[in-house]
């Protein structure tokens, strides 16, 4: 699987998800201005580019039906449960 379909299929969650977590937090000390808004978006990027990776490639280590970089899946051994 290549690092760009990687960043594709989670990347954009967590990246949101980290802005939106930084923002929900400096919200009550009433600190929601521009330099909020662009150190949460740098932060997001910063940190959801490697952790979305990272999720994407534990993923399809332990799914064996996890599409492969042709797109194309792994047989699955129904015999076993």
């Amino acid at each position: 699987m290549t690092l760009a379909r990687k960043l594709v299929l989670f990347g954009p969650l967590v990246i949101l998800l980290i802005i939106a977590g930084m923002l929900i937090g400096g919200a009550p000390t009433g600190e929601v201005n521009l330099t909020v808004f662009i150190i949460s978006a740098l932060a997001g990027l910063a940190l959801g580019a490697p952790l979305s990776i990272w999720i994407t490639t534990l993923i399809a280590r332990k799914d064996r039906g996890w599409p492969l970089a042709n797109g194309e899946h792994e047989p699955r051994d129904l015999t076993r449960s």
